[in-house]
């Protein structure tokens, strides 16, 4: 089932965020602000679930009912769940949807539309929420706990709709992310239909892969079709009671302890004092040779070129004076090294960092060290050699861009990045992911041929296109 609403207008109707300051120890002033939701994380194997019913609700009931199949680990939960939930859920989707649903249940995308499962049944049935670990509400007027319960509360709610004048004093009020059981008995009422034709709803509560959710899922399909009924599955839990310890699959609890970090939010602020005190030069003269005050004993003596010299000197307090005179000559090398820079050194210095990125093994990881560490790098990347065919890539994007103008390309077709939204990166790749899948297992289409596709598709759409391949 697609999700309709929004990432921003889920946090607003479901969540309540709090700010969390988290001060770095040690001489740096530094200040960590995350966003935590107010409740605690939600199952992955849920989020798995969720992540296949944005894809087909087909896929997702084959899902749910298949983990009644699905291994527990032979060792540790921590380590062995999530390859088990990925191959699990991997295995109903094609392989380049497949590749998104890590990042995905990373994100914790669909974590605010298991909250909301979880308190539609805390609100509806709050004494049941921390007493049983699967609830059925038949009809708004029923409600049983196992499978062998349930055809008793059938039969109430029964009696209850065929004595009812209208629809409405008996069914239950779906939302738009409700899981709905595909059957001929789904038709919603119309005017012109008796009130007692119209489906009896029944909502099933409960963790996914759990027995009981098991049992009573095997139960609500078989009568879904025989009475007739609207059956919608919530997946929710565990309750607040620990009353799932002994039905839970081992791998249900994965992703639940802790208050949810919401991903995509954040800000990392260095501070600085700006506190200057007026001194006397006098006292602090310093003897030929070296800093007085780096000499002292207890006096901190920093970095240079990577060494830590309080930890050298703390594990080597023998050798104290060897290891300032090294740090005061990699000190001074630093300083020639950046002084012999000149104007014309740093010209290319933008495609030299871009060139060094490349060729990373891992470019994000490096991406971000550049961007944190510019001012020291620069000496390093001024002598990066820049080949033809980056150097020419970039002059011909200078032909569409101006100076310092960013954009992004998904498959040759530009992203919106002026206010960016990580959610809706996400979607947006999942739906090129779809259209691949769909290129390769309609046509037959091998990697490069879909590649090919995209480009004709872009250069329709009016994103240039050169030598074959969008220009990014």
């Amino acid at each position: 089932m697609q999700t309709r609403v929004g990432p921003a207008a889920m946090l607003l109707l479901w969540l309540s965020a709090a700010l969390v300051s988290q001060p770095v120890e040690g001489v740096h002033r530094a200040l960590s602000v995350s966003v935590k939701a107010k409740w605690n994380g939600t199952s992955f194997l849920s989020e798995a679930a969720e992540f296949l019913a944005d894809e087909s609700p087909d896929l997702f009931w084959r899902f749910v009912g298949d983990l009644g199949s699905l291994s527990p680990p032979s060792g540790d939960p921590e380590s062995e769940c999530w390859p088990l939930i990925l191959s699990a859920a991997s295995a109903h989707l094609d392989a380049h949807t497949a590749q998104m649903l890590p990042l995905v249940l990373a994100s914790r995308q669909h974590s605010a539309r298991l909250e909301a499962f979880r308190q539609l049944r805390a609100t509806s049935h709050p004494a049941s929420h921390s007493e049983s670990c699967c609830l059925v509400d038949v009809g708004g007027v029923a409600t049983a706990a196992t499978a062998d319960d349930l055809p008793t509360a059938l039969a109430t709610a029964a009696a209850a709709a065929a004595a009812a004048t209208t629809a409405t004093t008996w069914s239950v009020q779906l939302v738009d992310v409700d899981h709905v059981y595909a059957t001929t008995a789904a038709t919603p009422a119309t005017s012109a239909t008796p009130a007692t034709t119209v489906p009896l709803t029944v909502v099933l509560y409960g963790p996914p892969g759990a027995r009981c959710t098991l049992q009573l899922h095997a139960a609500l399909t078989v009568a879904a079709v025989e009475q007739q009924l609207r059956y919608v599955y919530r997946p929710s839990g565990p309750p607040t009671g620990g009353t799932c310890a002994g039905e839970l699959h081992a791998c249900a609890s994965l992703g639940i302890s802790g208050p949810l970090m919401l991903p995509g939010y954040g800000v990392e602020a260095v501070l600085k004092n700006m506190e200057y005190s007026a001194m006397d030069d006098k006292a602090r003269q310093q003897a030929p040779g070296g800093d007085a005050d780096s000499d002292a004993p207890d006096a901190p003596l920093g970095s240079a070129a990577g060494f830590d010299f309080d930890v050298l000197v703390s594990r080597k307090s023998h050798l104290r004076q060897e290891l300032l005179t090294m740090r005061d000559h990699l000190l001074r090398s630093d300083d020639e090294s950046e002084g012999a820079l000149k104007v014309w050194d740093l010209k290319d210095l933008g495609l030299q960092a871009a060139q060094r990125v490349a060729q990373a093994d891992d470019p994000l990881a490096l991406l971000t060290e550049i961007s944190q560490n510019f001012p020291a790098l620069v000496s390093s990347l001024s002598r990066q050699k820049v080949n033809a065919t980056l150097r020419g890539a970039v002059e011909a994007n200078q032909h569409m861009l101006s100076a310092g103008q960013s954009f992004m390309l998904i498959n040759g077709l530009v992203h919106d990045i002026s206010s960016p939204d990580y959610y809706a990166l996400l979607n947006r790749m999942r739906t090129e992911a779809r259209l691949t899948d769909a290129l390769s297992q309609t046509l037959g289409l091998g990697d490069e041929s879909v590649q090919r596709v995209l480009t004709v598709r872009a250069s329709a759409s009016g994103t240039p296109v050169r030598n074959g391949h969008a220009r990014a």
